[in-house]
């Protein structure tokens, strides 16, 4: 067995990051379709039938102007002070843990620790985000997963009402894209769920577009089981590219069931009335 797989599985068995996708593992087993698919998950998960639920299609022309909501929202990604993070074939998605990062978003004076970014697509480049915009969908999406740090984890935050922030960001097929290849040149040894790897640490802004100045917000929920409505989400007004080969590594994963890993988006679901702000005229 290669030394870096079996010093990660080590490591994996002193301390485990928690992830929200398996806050629901002791319950009953949930996917994206059929019987356990996002239908039937608030049999199990009733939180999953709230009235704040995401992911949602924004329509821009249906969003609220908020005045100087771009300064009310701070990176502190860059360079962290940890020489590797741990990248997770969860058997729902593609995880990058990030332990010890100290990567944070300011949002309202309120800071929010970086704790992992994971990612949905689709099995063709007609779908595979789960937030909409206009009515669009995008070939993937990315969600970078932090927690207030009122909370001392993210095990304690994500079911709490202010306890989780979400930043979401579109993926469009285009340029190679430098930034992805620091992680999914790994991506072959994480091809069955349950597999993790080290994979070397980057400068997360390379995650975000350009203008980070535009974007969405509005308040809703976890997008898996348990479905908790916890979440501010931040959804980028821009985008970002990958190639369509770095977007066919995501498609070769596999699920627990040996089954190809896509389309593990979970549909719209109603605003019901809540605002979505953004923070561009």
């Amino acid at each position: 067995m290669n030394v870096l797989i079996m010093s990660v599985l080590f490591f994996a068995s002193c301390f485990q990051l928690f992830d929200p996708s398996e806050a629901a593992s002791h319950g009953q087993e949930w996917s994206y379709e059929g019987k356990t698919g996002p239908s039937f998950w608030y049999h199990s998960y009733p939180k999953c039938s709230g009235d704040q639920q995401s992911p949602i299609d924004i329509e821009p022309r249906q969003t609220t102007y908020k005045e100087n909501l771009e300064n009310s929202l701070v990176f502190n990604y860059g360079w962290t002070n940890t020489p590797s993070y741990i990248m997770k074939n969860n058997g729902h998605s593609l995880q990058v843990n990030v332990p010890s990062a100290r990567a944070t978003l300011t949002y309202n004076a309120k800071s929010f620790a970086l704790d992992q970014f994971h990612f949905h697509w689709g099995c063709e480049n007609g779908k595979g985000s789960e937030h909409l915009i206009n009515g669009l969908s995008y070939p993937a999406e990315l969600h970078l997963v932090h927690h207030n740090e009122r909370y001392s984890s993210l095990a304690e935050a994500v079911d709490k009402p202010d306890g989780l922030a979400v930043v979401s960001v579109m993926i469009k097929v285009g340029r190679y894209n430098k930034a992805f290849r620091k992680f999914l040149r790994f991506s072959p040894n994480v091809i069955d769920a349950g597999q993790s790897v080290y994979v070397p640490s980057f400068d997360l802004t390379r995650l975000l577009p350009g203008n980070k100045e535009k974007f969405y917000r509005y308040d809703g929920s976890l997008t898996t089981p348990p479905c908790y409505e916890s979440v501010t989400w931040t959804v980028m007004d821009g985008t970002i590219e990958i190639s369509q080969s770095q977007l066919n590594r995501f498609r070769k994963l596999r699920r627990s069931d040996g089954q190809a890993l896509v389309d593990n988006f979970r549909p719209v679901q109603p605003t019901n009335n809540r605002m979505v702000f953004r923070s561009f005229a």
